[in-house]
């Protein structure tokens, strides 16, 4: 992958726990690393793939393979171009220099 068609910046969200006098909990998402990565378009992606228009429901990323970014798992988040989205796909290239991918599905607005 050319490091030139890493054109996209994303944010890696974490989830961490937080307790409150309630006894309830609730998630609280921080962000874990911001990588440049690389838009693939999965089958499901309606309209352009030029990183703006992107309407389907899933994308992929490609970016490099280096911490903290490489800690990324399906419990993740993402945000990108004002949308966030769920992790339900990490996978890692066969050599570190080739990048991990990621899937991800867009969160509609009233989606947890």
């Amino acid at each position: 992958m050319s490091a030139g068609k890493r054109n996209q910046s994303i944010d890696i969200l974490r989830a961490s726990e937080a307790d409150h006098e309630s006894g309830e909990g609730s998630a609280t998402w921080s962000t874990l690393a911001t990588v440049w990565a690389e838009l693939i378009a999965d089958r499901s992606i309606e309209g352009s793939v030029d990183g703006t228009t992107a309407d389907g429901q899933r994308v992929k990323f490609n970016f490099p393979n280096n911490a903290p970014a490489n800690t990324v798992n399906n419990d993740d988040r993402i945000t990108w171009n004002s949308r966030t989205l769920r992790v339900v796909g990490v996978e890692l290239a066969a050599t570190e220099s080739m990048g991990m991918t990621i899937t991800a599905e867009i969160i509609k607005p009233g989606e947890a």
